[in-house]
Parts: structure tokens; sequence; C-alpha cells
């Protein structure tokens, strides 16, 4: 098995920011990303929720894109996601980050910078005085 190519782990960064992404191990099942495209709702998305400002069309075209490569994506299988962290003081923006394993491949896949405290948390890692931004 090859190792995942830049496109299929910019898909991966994409559908991080999913409400149903950050939701998939509440039943502790190891879907695949294939699996998990097979039962995403792209009506979920509309403008006022549109994840990782990625609009429905755009999303629809990477849920294709999934489903069009199930020799890769059906491969891909989530074995934790942990959204346990506020990213914001009013707890409405979680911070993600998911581990999926693909043949001998461990694949670390993080959200980018959401909500107050993390463009905080960015902020202060900017400056050289401080050395670590959680």
């Amino acid at each position: 098995m090859a190792q995942p190519a830049e496109e299929e782990l910019l898909i991966l960064n994409c559908i991080i920011y999913t409400e149903d992404f950050a939701k998939i191990n509440a039943d502790n099942k190891r879907l695949s990303v294939l699996e998990w495209a097979l039962k995403f709702d792209i009506n979920s998305i509309d403008n006022a929720n549109k994840p990782g400002e990625i609009s429905r069309a755009e999303f629809e075209n990477i849920i294709n894109t999934i489903k069009n490569n199930p020799d890769v994506y059906g491969n891909m299988k989530i074995s934790n996601v942990d959204n346990s962290q506020y990213a914001n003081e009013s707890g409405s923006q979680r911070v993600s980050n998911a581990t999926i394993t693909y043949g001998n491949d461990t694949i670390i896949v993080y959200k980018g910078t959401g909500g107050d405290l993390e463009w905080r948390d960015n902020g202060e890692g900017a400056y050289s005085n401080i050395t670590d931004a959680a």
C-alpha cells in the first residue's frame, strides 16, 4: 500500500471540521473514512453551517472524491477522534484531532485554529520568550 498522497491528506484535513466526524467515536466503532462518507448527510451543510468555511458544493466534491476512491479511503481506518478541549471560553467550539491508520502508516489530523483561546494560543506561541503553545 502506497503512502497517502497530498490530496488525500488535504481531504482528511477538511472532513475533521464536520460535527459528524467529531462525534465518530461515540459508539466506539472503527469506521473507515469511506464508511463515514457514505453515512455523511450533505444536507447538514448550509450557509450557516460551513465546516472549515467550505461551501456545500465544495464539500460535496470532497465526499464524492472519497466515494469514488474506495481502495484508498476504505483502507483509512479512523481509530480515535479527540475533541475534549475547548477552543473558546464559551465552550461552543472544540479543538479536534484524529488518528487514522492506513496500512502501516499512522496519520494524525488536526483541526486548525478555531475560537478565541486558539487564536490567543497562536499569538503567544509567536513570541520567542514563550516556549510552549498548548
